[in-house]
């Protein structure tokens, strides 16, 4: 478990330690309106911003702010490369090519798939992901809304419009949730939703 090997799961739950080795880095952070914390590129109010990562901790943990503040899919910064240990089935069995980290509140990931086999660790909070076999995907309605890639689902996995999508009846959905200090394997293109923990994660 991550608890056990990872620096990080320690270290990274305190925002001061946070700001004193990386607060003065520049990260790309996603932003959308107060009323909603559905994060993808193709939603609605979609922006991005540039800032300190100092100034993502302040403005995340502002409960009057009028915007959902999202660091996603970033580079683990240099300075906290020290505190991750690789899996030891990632060393056996995969080819470690990226290291991201992920870092908001309450937020929810539209249904997608990734081309690329994922190892998540949650080190705060927790995530509930509701994953769909591939083998499944004719009844997700895959890119069958505007605007929407073929790897993204108009469906909510976890409360399905079943008028509108009648086919999602047939899914099979796995719900599986990961607290902090667990990791979850994901194959390539198993299609997942990833609701968040209301608090940091």
């Amino acid at each position: 478990m991550a608890r056990e090997l990872w620096p990080a799961f320690r270290k990274w739950q305190d925002d001061d330690y946070l700001r004193e080795r990386v607060g003065d880095e520049m990260v790309m952070v996603e932003e959308i309106s107060r009323d909603s914390n559905e994060f993808s590129y193709i939603t609605r109010d979609y922006q991005r911003a540039e800032m300190l990562y100092s100034e993502f901790i302040r403005v995340i943990n502002d409960e009057k702010r009028d915007r959902n503040y999202y660091l996603a899919e970033q580079d683990i910064l240099q300075p906290l490369k020290r505190d991750i240990t690789e899996p030891y089935h990632a060393q056996a069995f995969l080819s470690l090519d990226k290291v991201y980290m992920w870092d908001g509140i309450g937020t929810k990931s539209l249904p997608h798939q990734d081309d690329a086999e994922n190892i998540m660790c949650v080190v705060r909070g927790f995530k509930t992901f509701y994953i769909v076999s591939p083998f499944q995907s004719h009844f997700v309605y895959s890119g069958q809304k505007e605007n929407y890639p073929n790897n993204y689902s108009p469906v909510d996995f976890l409360e399905p419009d079943l008028e509108k999508f009648p086919l999602f009846k047939q899914a099979r959905v796995f719900e599986v949730k990961i607290e902090a200090g667990d990791c979850l394997f994901l194959p390539t293109f198993w299609w997942h939703q990833v609701n968040s923990s209301p608090e940091r994660t």
